[in-house]
């Protein structure tokens, strides 16, 4: 497998939390898979919704080096990124976190 979403197929987790993400309200509270980090959740939905770093970082008025780091857990992400992350995937902000 090349990338996450071919590893978990389309019923594993990244098609999951991207279709749950999108769902109703309290989602984030409900469904929290335990030993996920945020950065491995915005890579899983980035990859679920098909879009390449650089046009994910361009939606979310970031620079792909910096969203590529954010993903590999190497930079800390504030809360104001997280939303325009989540905005640019189409998610809500506690699909990204955990706990």
């Amino acid at each position: 497998p090349r990338n996450l979403v071919e590893q978990t197929g389309p019923s594993g987790f990244a098609a999951e939390i991207l279709a749950r993400s999108r769902g109703a309200a309290g989602f984030a509270h409900r469904y929290r898979p335990k030993g996920v980090t945020t950065a491995a959740r915005i890579r899983a939905l980035r990859l679920a919704s098909g879009q390449k770093l650089a046009s994910l970082a361009r939606r979310a008025d970031g620079s792909p080096g910096s969203l590529g780091a954010i993903e590999k857990g190497t930079r800390p992400v504030g809360l104001a990124v997280l939303r325009r992350i989540a905005r640019a995937l189409r998610v809500r902000v506690g699909a990204l976190i955990e706990h």
